[in-house]
């Protein structure tokens, strides 16, 4: 009986070797819970856990899962977040338990074109996996000749079981002025939505004459001249 105890944590290994059936764990400082911690209580037959600050989003659903499919509780509510509160475990649909995408930024966000296609990429995580829309000037850019998006999740990309690591890659294909502008990166599942902004410059001296003209070949031909 382990009632208003102002716990906050429970380790893995709390109830190890302890035969159990019954755990009051009611009006403490709770948060989330590990299924490892009472996965070993075979003759566990009931846990109360009403009274606690449950954040139901994905860190929590494996947990919530493993006590609804042995029928351990039937009134625990959520606390967070807001569009769950006061809303019964048990009731609310296993996707719901959610965790809001996170675009984690690797490179510039301000990107300068130096040859005839550039490539964008975007590095997402959130659980479940969340989809990913490119947006230029206030329109979804849709796959096309000119745009190719390259979605995939890279080796090893699931992170303890909870969180989905998704890349998304935006490349233009035969750059042209128009290009240049604002790119973002939008990424949202059930538990929400994030966005990152992306800066392309298009120096239109590699448009001289209507052609494509990489700024590598005058650096060559200067140092050619140099050399000569």
């Amino acid at each position: 009986e382990l009632n208003n105890n102002r716990i906050a944590n429970i380790g893995d290994q709390a109830f190890l070797n302890v035969p159990l059936r019954t755990i009051y764990l009611g009006n403490n400082r709770l948060q989330r819970l590990n299924v490892v911690t009472f996965s070993n209580l075979l003759h566990l037959s009931s846990l109360t856990l009403d009274g606690n600050s449950w954040n139901c989003t994905c860190e929590l659903k494996e947990f919530r899962n493993f006590v609804k499919d042995k029928k351990l509780t039937s009134e625990t509510k959520c606390h967070y977040p807001d569009k769950l509160r006061a809303k019964i475990w048990n009731e609310i649909d296993e996707e719901e338990f959610a965790c809001r995408p996170r675009i984690v930024p690797r490179g510039p966000s301000q990107l300068r074109a130096s040859k005839e296609s550039e490539t964008i990429k975007c590095h997402v995580s959130g659980s479940p996996r969340p989809s990913i829309e490119w947006i230029f000037n206030r329109r979804t850019i849709r796959q096309s000749e000119h745009y190719k998006i390259n979605e995939f999740e890279p080796v090893g990309s699931q992170r303890n079981d909870i969180l989905h690591l998704v890349n998304s890659e935006l490349t233009i294909v035969g750059l042209r002025p128009a290009d240049a502008g604002k790119y973002v990166c939008r990424a949202l599942n059930r538990g929400g939505d994030d966005e990152y902004e992306f800066s392309l410059e298009i120096n239109a001296e590699l448009f001289k004459g209507g052609a494509f003209t990489p700024q590598t070949t005058n650096t060559f031909f200067i140092i050619l001249c140099i050399i000569v």
